[in-house]
C-alpha cells in the first residue's frame, strides 16, 4: 500500500472518528436546548426588529451593553409588562363569562326559546320545544365547562410563560450586543460561501422586518379598535374578545371576522339590531385599518402570497403552537428566500438551471462547463 493511500484512509477515518463525536456531543446538546429554541429564535426575531434602535444608541455614544440593556428595558415596559396585564385581564374575564352572561339574559332558555320560535325558519326545524331546550341547556353548559377549563389550563401555564418571557429578554439583549460577532463566527463553520450566508441572513431580517412587524401593527390596531368597540358598548369579555383579535388578525383571508360574528350575536340577542349594527361597522372599520397599516409597514418589500401566509400560519400552529403563527411565515420567507437563492448557487457549482425568476444578485464566480461536442451531421 502506498503512502499516499495510507495517508487517505487515516484522514478518512480522523473525518468520520470527528464527525461520530460531533453527532454524540450534539444530540445530548439538542435536546438540551430544544424546550427553549422557539423561545430565542422569537428573541432572535425582535431583536433584529430593534436593531435600528440599538444602532441609533451606538451611534450617539453609548456602551454595546448599555445601548442592549436599553433596548431590552424598553421592550419590557412597553411590550411585556401592558402584554402581561393585558392577559391577565383576560383570564379575569373568560372567568367572569358565564355569570355575565347569565345576568345579561343571553343564558335565559324561555328568551332564547322565544326568540327562536319567534324566527319562521327555526320554528319548522324545532319541532320539539322540550327536546330543543334540552339541548340548549346541555349546550350552555358544556360551554361553560370549556371556558372554565380552558381558563385554568391558562393559569397552570403563567410560571412557564414568565420564565420564557425572562429567557426571550435575555437572548434579545445578547444578541443585540454580541449578534454581529455570532454571525461571523457561524459562518465561518458552516460549508457556504459567505456570500449565500449574508443573503441568507439578509432574507431573515427582511422577513423579520417585513412579515412581522407588519402582522404585529396591524393586529395591534385591530386589537385596540375591537377592545374600544366592545367596551363603548358594553359588551363582555372586551379583553378576550381583543386577544383574540390580535390573534385571527394574523390569518389572513379570514381576520377579526369570527371575534366580531360572535360580539354581533351577542348584541342581537341581548341588545337588539342597532347595536348590533353599529358593532359591524366598528368591525368594518378595524378591517379597513388592517388594509391602511399592512400596506405601509410593507411598502418597497415584496409581500408573501396570502395562499402561502395561510399555509404557513395554520402549518406553524400546528407545528410549535401558538407561537408558529409567528414563526411559520418566517420560515416560509427564508425557504422562498433559499429557492431563489438557488440557481446562483448552482451556477456556482457548475449545474445547469432553467430559472424565469428574479434570483438575488450575488457576487460569485461561475463554474466553467465543459465544452459541448457540435452535433454531428444527419447522415445523407
Amino acid at each position: 500500500m502506498s503512502a499516499s493511500s495510507e495517508r487517505g484512509g487515516e484522514r478518512r477515518t480522523t473525518l468520520v472518528a470527528f464527525l461520530l463525536l460531533l453527532v454524540a456531543v450534539a444530540t445530548p446538546v439538542f435536546l438540551m436546548v430544544r424546550p427553549y429554541a422557539l423561545t430565542l429564535l422569537l428573541a432572535g426575531i425582535v431583536a433584529v426588529i430593534t436593531d435600528p434602535i440599538y444602532r441609533r444608541l451606538r451611534r450617539r455614544g453609548m456602551r454595546p451593553y448599555v445601548a442592549g440593556g436599553v433596548v431590552s428595558l424598553g421592550i419590557f415596559l412597553l411590550v411585556v409588562t401592558p402584554t402581561g396585564l393585558f392577559t391577565w385581564a383576560a383570564l379575569q374575564e373568560a372567568a367572569a363569562l358565564p355569570s355575565s352572561l347569565s345576568q345579561a339574559g343571553v343564558f335565559d332558555i324561555d328568551a332564547l326559546l322565544a326568540r327562536l320560535h319567534a324566527w319562521p325558519p327555526a320554528r319548522r326545524l324545532l319541532a320539539d320545544p322540550a327536546a330543543t331546550e334540552a339541548q340548549l341547556r346541555d349546550t350552555i353548559a358544556s360551554a361553560a365547562a370549556t371556558v372554565t377549563n380552558l381558563v385554568l389550563a391558562a393559569l397552570s401555564q403563567v410560571p412557564a410563560l414568565l420564565l420564557h418571557a425572562g429567557l426571550a429578554l435575555l437572548g434579545c439583549f445578547f444578541f443585540l450586543v454580541d449578534g454581529r460577532r455570532l454571525l461571523l463566527w457561524l459562518s465561518g463553520k458552516v460549508p457556504l460561501p459567505p456570500q449565500i450566508v449574508d443573503v441568507l441572513f439578509l432574507s431573515f431580517r427582511e422577513s423579520a422586518g417585513a412579515v412581522v412587524l407588519a402582522s404585529m401593527a396591524a393586529a395591534s390596531a385591530q386589537a385596540a379598535v375591537t377592545l374600544v368597540g366592545f367596551l363603548a358598548l358594553g359588551v363582555p369579555a372586551a379583553f378576550v374578545a381583543a386577544g383574540l383579535a390580535f390573534i385571527f388578525a394574523w390569518v389572513p383571508l379570514l381576520g377579526v371576522a369570527p371575534v366580531y360574528a360572535t360580539g354581533m350575536l351577542y348584541l342581537w340577542f341581548a341588545r337588539g339590531p342597532w347595536d348590533t349594527l353599529f358593532l359591524l361597522l366598528v368591525g368594518l372599520g378595524a378591517g379597513v385599518i388592517d388594509n391602511v397599516i399592512r400596506p405601509a409597514v410593507l411598502r418597497g418589500r415584496q409581500q408573501m402570497h396570502p395562499m402561502v401566509s395561510l399555509v404557513a400560519i395554520f402549518g406553524g400552529i400546528a407545528v410549535f403552537g401558538i407561537f408558529g403563527a409567528f414563526v411559520g411565515p418566517i420560515l416560509a420567507a427564508v425557504f422562498i428566500a433559499l429557492l431563489e437563492t438557488w440557481p446562483t448557487v448552482a451556477a456556482y457549482a457548475g449545474i445547469e438551471v432553467s430559472d424565469t425568476g428574479s434570483p438575488p444578485t450575488i457576487d460569485l464566480p461561475v463554474a466553467e462547463m465543459p465544452p459541448t461536442a457540435p452535433p454531428s451531421p444527419p447522415p445523407s
